[in-house]
């Protein structure tokens, strides 16, 4: 079987023969011919991890054999984290394989998921929460120095190194990520990073929801960083600087730079809108369906002169960002942020400005009921 691994968040690198698999996340532009398979759970109702959202898995086939066509198959996904990696894992491995001995490979993908991309797993899955952290942080550790070693060693080589190492141990023939102190170069730098995040004084409340400026920083810094040094400022702050309605208590804002490239002519922010808590917590706000994603993507257009109303007909296009020129914002319900191919023109104020004032309009109600649609999956 000729299987290739793909990170790109450009669809003139995605291959012309052969099927494409894409998990957890869409390349914008792309759009899935009828040998493709496509699984992205950041969508309205989409589930809390990618794995959730993938076909049941039979006990003698793996999902990548329904796949196979003759001709190469390509794993792709835009964005490099865990929960990616879960899941494309997850297409190797039959039924028996999650089942098999005291394995629990089934369970341990599953935390790595929530770990990777809630900084934490359900009650049910407790037992595991410390073997998922290690496993997310050495693999962290892993690519980052792959990455350091020469410029061929891509972001794709790093992901099907990934997925080689987590198919090996949920197949029980080799230890699990971490299992061998691999995560301790991790830890070094996150109280290497939360420190200068506080002791820079990069960490400030605005509106009830702390800002996070990661720019210009000369050390990795991750969502568990930022949701640390966050926490800690907020504990610290003076009384009164965190007056704010309760659901923006939680909301942090993580700004950077957007690097210049071919698609990024100008200069500007990237942001992520997240959330200091962890899975399943009731004080967590739904952005997707409260559509905080849309306020924002209409405020960068009102900043554009593009019209809303524009930005609204073209919302559910995958060509959106392209067509109207502006940074489109989305995730998954809990986080998200700005553009990928656009910078942001909005200041980081002006951004919980947007997100205060439109969770203000919006019904507490109907908050509650679609994260439980949400959390149904």
């Amino acid at each position: 079987m000729d299987v290739r691994f793909l990170v790109t968040r450009d669809v003139e690198d995605l291959p012309d023969d052969g099927v494409i698999v894409m998990v957890d996340g869409t390349v914008p532009s792309w759009t899935p011919r009828r040998q493709d398979a496509h699984w992205d759970h950041h969508r309205p109702g989409g589930a809390m991890v990618q794995m959730d959202e993938m076909p049941p898995i039979a006990d003698d086939t793996a999902l990548i054999d329904s796949l196979v066509t003759g001709g190469p198959v390509t794993i792709v996904t835009p964005l490099l984290d865990a929960d990616a990696c879960v899941a494309a894992v997850w297409l190797f491995l039959t039924g028996r394989d999650l089942r098999a001995g005291p394995q629990r490979a089934g369970d341990i993908l599953r935390a790595v998921a929530f770990d990777c991309d809630h900084l934490g797993v359900p009650e049910e899955l407790s037992d595991l929460g410390s073997l998922a952290t290690g496993i997310v942080a050495s693999l962290k550790v892993v690519s980052q120095k792959r990455r350091r070693a020469g410029r061929s060693q891509s972001a794709s080589d790093c992901f099907e190194h990934a997925v080689t190492w987590l198919l090996a141990a949920a197949t029980g023939q080799s230890p699990w990520p971490g299992q061998h102190g691999e995560a301790c170069e991790y830890w070094a730098g996150h109280e290497k990073a939360v420190g200068a995040l506080i002791r820079e004084s990069r960490v400030s409340i605005v509106n009830g929801a702390c800002i996070v400026d990661v720019r210009t920083l000369d050390t990795f810094v991750d969502a568990r960083a930022v949701n640390r040094a966050a926490d800690a400022v907020y504990a610290t702050a003076q009384e009164g600087a965190c007056e704010a309605k309760p659901e923006m208590e939680k909301i942090v804002l993580t700004v950077r730079d957007m690097p210049l490239s071919k698609h990024v002519e100008h200069p500007g922010f990237r942001f992520t809108l997240g959330q200091r808590c962890r899975p399943l917590d009731p004080s967590t706000v739904d952005f997707t369906h409260r559509g905080v994603w849309q306020a924002l993507s209409e405020a960068e257009a009102t900043r554009s002169s593009v019209s809303v109303d524009a930005v609204r007909a073209a919302w559910n296009r995958p060509t959106i960002e392209k067509h109207l020129g502006i940074s489109v914002w989305g995730g998954r319900g809990l986080v998200g942020g700005s553009g990928w191919t656009s910078p942001s023109r909005l200041l980081p104020n002006e951004v919980l400005d947007v997100v205060s004032t439109h969770l203000a309009n919006t019904s507490d109600r109907n908050s509650e009921m679609t994260l439980c649609e949400t959390v149904s999956g």
